[in-house]
């Protein structure tokens, strides 16, 4: 009864650390920083010229971007934006303000292309830019309207690429629930609110500013991260149960991290049958992870009352240190190496082809063969298959004639590329070719 006691005691203890944390965090960007001197980049990246100022007064900062080609002295991005602090919810003020002006149709004659190169000169602007500072300084909002500059370019690729199927899919869910933002049905009063736009990372200020729709998750490459941590525990471990029963849900081969956290949002509203006394510990849910579980931040006995699965999504972002501008100084990268050949999370800009676009070479085959996993294109084993048809209106390839439905993500083998047990896979997401691979298939 006296270690229950205390444990509850120092899980107080520890969600009051936690919120007074969280509260410098914030208080720090709107205090110390207030009247920093004023920040004025001007430079050419990436073949573009980028010229980046900033100011933060009175909790509000305001910055300019302005980028133009430096071959023909053109202006391709001209804005000013200002960013209020205050408030408890000013981070859904910036998600609101760079979306709305990412709509202007001033942006509608960029080509995919074009976005994609100006988010990688800002992500070169931000690496030079913040090499030599450490975490205070890269906390500076005058340092953070960067990434957020890199925010709203990505608004407008966001944009252009429209909505794939699992955000159809989300958004059809919560329209059935009667909800448009956040949980769905509340499970207890200290269950965190998931799906949110900005990454939580952020707030924790373990990371730069990022949104979660800009962080690609690849499905296979996530889960075989999970469960190599599971195998590797003596006891389960129900945080990683979590992400385990929801990755395995998902259908899709890629998908935001936005999406993820909406689905684990999901699972946890819409399982009342976990519903109980935490098996006697006084836990909120049957299900709910410990004080030691991945996902749980902090570590101690007990059942976790601070779950939040950024905490263990940020530690596997960041396992390499990399890339370095956005994990910022501090970071310890993991000792043990991830399995498999693909990185578990990217950023959109690197889901689409950096140099031109890819295309299957023609005719088409009907059918069409791909494998769901990176892993399995040097196994000889079976295939899945779908109709494929190029749309040359958007550039993408769908199962049907009428264009309502793109082919599944995966790695599609090229018929007419086959040359003995070498093969030629194009890899496809949201139903645009990203990339292709030379590959030697290896018999049983």
């Amino acid at each position: 009864m006296k270690r229950n006691q205390k444990i509850r005691q120092f899980s107080v203890l520890f969600i009051c650390g936690l919120l007074i944390s969280l509260a410098t965090i914030v208080a720090c960007r709107k205090t110390i920083y207030d009247g920093a001197p004023e920040m004025h980049i001007k430079n050419t990246y990436n073949q573009l010229l980028v010229d980046y100022q900033s100011s933060f007064r009175d909790s509000i900062l305001h910055f300019g971007l302005e980028i133009s080609n430096t071959e023909k002295s053109m202006d391709i991005m001209d804005e000013e934006l200002d960013i209020d602090f205050k408030g408890k919810k000013y981070l859904n003020s910036i998600y609101e303000t760079l979306n709305e002006r990412s709509l202007d149709s001033k942006y509608n004659s960029l080509t995919l292309k074009q976005v994609r190169q100006i988010c990688f000169s800002l992500r070169e602007l931000i690496s030079q830019s913040t090499a030599s500072l450490n975490k205070e300084e890269l906390n500076s909002p005058n340092v953070q309207g960067m990434y957020i500059s890199l925010a709203f370019a990505r608004r407008i690729l966001k944009n252009k690429l429209g909505k794939t199927p699992l955000e159809k899919k989300i958004l059809a869910k919560k329209m059935s629930l009667g909800i448009m933002d956040g949980p769905a049905v509340p499970v207890s009063n200290v269950q965190p609110v998931y799906a949110q736009d900005v990454f939580g990372g952020y707030e924790l200020g373990l990371s730069a500013f990022a949104m979660n729709e800009d962080i690609i998750v690849n499905k296979q490459a996530f889960l075989d991260v999970v469960n190599q941590d599971a195998s590797a525990l003596i006891q389960d471990d129900k945080g990683l149960y979590v992400f385990q029963t929801v990755l395995n849900s998902i259908s899709a081969t890629t998908f935001s991290l936005k999406d993820l956290l909406t689905e684990i949002d999901f699972y946890v509203s819409l399982h009342p049958e976990n519903l109980g006394s935490g098996s006697g510990s006084g836990c909120p849910a049957g299900w709910w992870p410990s004080g030691s579980s991945h996902g749980c931040c902090g570590n101690y006995n007990g059942c976790c009352w601070v779950w939040n699965p950024i905490c263990y999504i940020h530690d596997k972002i960041c396992k390499k240190c990399k890339p370095a501008w956005f994990c910022l100084s501090g970071c310890k990268p993991d000792p043990t190496p991830a399995p498999g050949n693909m990185e578990a999370f990217s950023f959109i800009e690197d889901s689409i082809p950096i140099e031109g676009n890819i295309f299957l070479p023609q005719p088409l085959p009907s059918p069409i063969y791909y494998k769901k996993n990176y892993e399995y294109l040097s196994a000889y084993i079976p295939q899945f298959s779908t109709e494929i048809i190029f749309n040359s209106t958007d550039s993408k390839y769908y199962s049907d004639n009428q264009y309502l439905n793109i082919v599944p993500d995966g790695y599609y083998d090229s018929p007419s590329e086959i040359f003995g047990n070498n093969h030629v896979y194009y890899l496809i997401m949201n139903g645009v070719v990203v990339n292709k691979y030379n590959v030697t298939i290896i018999p049983n």
